[in-house]
C-alpha cells in the first residue's frame, strides 16, 4: 500500500513553477488576439482552431511540442528561437523543471525555459510549400504567441533518470497582425461620421441630418435585408422629441421607425442598449436586427408583414 502510494506521488508530483506573468491577450488597433486554454494528460496530444491556424500540442518523449499549423498541416512556427538545441520553447519536456541530477526542482543548473513559452510563427507561409531560406536566415515571425504553464505532474523522478512530464493544464494566446483592410474597417465602425453616401441615402428615406447626429450607438449602421424582398436595406441609431429610436431605412426609400410603443419593445431597452448585430435570416426568411444589453439581455427586432416585433431572446435577472 505504501509502495503504491508512493509511486502515486511521484507521478503526479508537480514542479515547482516560477511566477512568470503572461503578457497581455487583448486585441489592439493593429493586433488580433485569441485566448485559448486546456489540459493533457498521459500518451494524448491536444489541439485547438484558432483564428486562421490550429494550436496543437504533440505527444514526444519525456512531455510535449508545440506547433502553429496552417490548414495544410504546415508548421508556421519554424522561425521560434533558438532554433538548434534541447532548450527550444516550443518543447515542453519534464526534465526542464528538475535539476540537472534530477534531484529536486530545477534550480538554475539546467538552462532551460520554465513556466512561461513564448514562440513566433509567420502567417505568411500558410497554404505555401514553406520557408525557402535556411531557418537561422529567417525574419521574425509577424505572429508572436505564448503559452503558460498553470500546472504540470511530472514522473520518473529518481536520480539519474529524466524526468517526464504526464500531466499539464496551460493557458496560452496568438496574436497576429491585422490587415490594412480590417484596420480601416474597424476605423470606420467606430467612427460616428456618415459617408456622403450614407447622408444621402438617410436623406431619400426622410431622415433629417438632426436626427442622425451624433449617434447614440455604434457601429452608426448597419446593412442587411430586413423586408425579406432581396433589396438592401440600411439600420440607424435616431433622435427624435420622444427619445432614442431604430429607423429602418429600406428600399425604395421606405422609412420604418421603431421606438416606444412598438410590440414587444421593453420601455427602458434603448435608452440603455449596449450593442447591436444582424442575424442573417434564412432565405426567405428577413434578417434580424438583434439589440444587447451585454450579459444582462437580447431581444431581436423583425419585420411581420412589414411591421416591426421584437421578441427577448434571453434576459437575465439579478438581485
Amino acid at each position: 500500500m505504501r509502495l503504491r502510494l508512493a509511486l502515486a506521488l511521484a507521478l503526479l508530483a508537480a514542479a515547482p513553477l516560477r511566477a512568470q506573468p503572461a503578457p497581455p491577450c487583448a486585441p489592439t488597433p493593429e493586433r488580433h488576439a485569441r485566448p485559448v486554454s486546456g489540459e493533457v494528460a498521459g500518451e494524448r496530444g491536444w489541439e485547438s482552431a484558432v483564428g486562421d491556424w490550429r494550436l496543437r500540442l504533440n505527444r514526444v518523449s519525456h512531455g510535449w511540442s508545440l506547433r502553429v499549423l496552417d490548414a495544410r498541416g504546415l508548421d508556421l512556427s519554424l522561425m521560434t528561437p533558438p532554433r538548434h538545441g534541447p532548450t527550444n520553447p516550443r518543447e515542453i519536456l519534464g526534465w526542464h523543471f528538475r535539476d540537472a541530477a534530477n534531484a529536486g526542482p530545477n534550480d538554475g543548473s539546467l538552462n532551460a525555459p520554465q513556466r512561461l513559452r513564448l514562440f513566433e510563427f509567420e502567417p505568411a507561409y500558410a497554404g505555401t510549400a514553406g520557408p525557402r531560406a535556411p531557418l537561422d536566415a529567417l525574419p521574425p515571425g509577424t505572429g508572436r504567441g505564448w503559452l503558460r504553464i498553470d500546472d504540470l505532474g511530472l514522473a520518473d523522478l529518481a536520480r539519474g533518470e529524466r524526468a517526464r512530464a504526464v500531466w499539464m493544464r496551460f493557458s496560452a494566446c496568438l496574436t497576429w497582425p491585422k490587415t490594412p483592410g480590417e484596420i480601416a474597417a474597424e476605423a470606420d465602425a467606430a467612427s460616428p461620421l456618415y459617408t456622403p453616401g450614407e447622408r444621402a441615402r438617410l436623406a431619400a428615406c426622410g431622415l433629417t441630418e438632426a436626427e442622425t447626429a451624433d449617434p447614440w450607438l455604434l457601429p452608426r449602421a448597419l446593412a442587411g435585408d430586413f423586408d425579406g424582398d432581396g433589396g438592401g436595406d440600411l439600420a440607424v441609431p435616431a433622435r427624435r422629441a420622444g427619445g432614442r429610436e431604430i429607423v429602418l431605412c429600406l428600399s425604395r426609400d421606405r422609412r420604418l421607425s421603431v421606438g416606444p410603443g412598438a410590440p414587444g419593445l421593453p420601455d427602458d431597452l434603448l435608452p440603455r442598449l449596449e450593442a447591436w448585430s444582424v442575424e442573417p435570416g434564412v432565405r426567405p426568411a428577413p434578417d434580424v436586427l438583434l439589440l444587447d444589453r451585454l450579459e444582462k439581455s437580447r431581444h431581436a427586432l423583425t419585420l411581420r408583414e412589414g411591421a416591426p416585433v421584437v421578441t427577448r431572446r434571453f434576459q437575465i435577472v439579478t438581485q
